[in-house]
């Protein structure tokens, strides 16, 4: 029977820690990397255009008026639900459980639309781009907390808030 010495164990003995220093370094910058936060988009980078909101609009009064009220996608529950989520969840969401008694009844296109409603709806800005219709492409766009509104001027001068801003349409 050979005995095979220790040259082998000695190129082991000094290649093992190497290799194992390389491959723990190597996991530790990964984990590292996948920790730090990514900058994406957001809501607030105008990701709808206001022609696709106006469009939504028309769905939602068509499609959903009948059970649901536009301010029940604009208070403080429904920013508290999904500041935070992405835009492509969200419109998962709508795909998946409206209308109730036929989910995902409307167009990809359609939902987008509804949900582009609801985004300015919250004051979001609109930007030149429709929002995509595949939730895959979107999900990287973050719901932040809607933009505060701003308050306006009295007339006297005297700097004191008088309520929101308000869109008026005189004839």
């Amino acid at each position: 029977m050979r005995f095979w010495g220790c040259v082998p164990c000695t190129r082991v003995a000094v290649l093992l820690p190497l290799v194992l220093m390389l491959v723990f370094a190597e996991d530790a910058s990964t984990q590292e990397q996948d920790v730090a936060p990514t900058e994406g988009r957001s809501v607030l980078d105008g990701v709808f255009s206001a022609r696709q909101a106006r469009r939504g609009e028309r769905w939602f009064v068509q499609s959903c008026e009948q059970c649901h009220r536009t301010r029940d996608f604009t208070s403080g529950q429904f920013q508290e639900r999904w500041s935070g989520a992405s835009v492509g969840d969200l419109l998962q969401f709508i795909q998946n459980t409206m209308p109730p008694e036929n989910p995902g009844a409307l167009s990809t296109d359609r939902y987008a639309d509804v949900l582009a409603f609801f985004l300015a709806a919250n004051d979001y800005p609109a930007g030149e781009e429709d929002l995509p219709a595949e939730a895959s492409t979107i999900m990287d766009v973050r719901i932040e907390p809607a933009p505060a509104e701003e308050a306006v001027v009295a007339p006297t001068g005297e700097g004191e808030a008088v309520g929101p801003a308000l869109a008026i349409d005189v004839p």
